[in-house]
């Protein structure tokens, strides 16, 4: 899942999130789905932080939302995983 900017057809540009997976784009929000290029050239889509699968619903599970998720919320999930991997 990546979250970043997007700009809609009458010029306004807007948080939004989309699914990027073997070089398509898949806009659940649109039902839209596409070459990744297209998707970035159309939309003028900039993005700013990407998950794995795990993580997005790890991060949607523990914040009860779809983020996007603030750099506070991110780092615990990573101190969280550390730990793990240090036992």
């Amino acid at each position: 899942m990546v979250h970043g900017k997007v700009t809609n057809v009458e010029g306004r540009r807007f948080d939004h999130a989309w699914v990027e997976f073997k070089g398509k784009v898949f806009d659940p929000t649109s039902n839209v789905k596409m070459d990744k290029s297209k998707y970035y050239r159309l939309l003028k889509a900039k993005a700013e932080a990407s998950y794995d699968s795990t993580d997005a619903l790890v991060m949607s599970a523990r914040t009860r939302n779809y983020g996007p998720w603030t750099k506070a919320e991110v780092a615990a999930l990573q101190a969280v995983r550390k730990k793990k991997t240090t036992r």
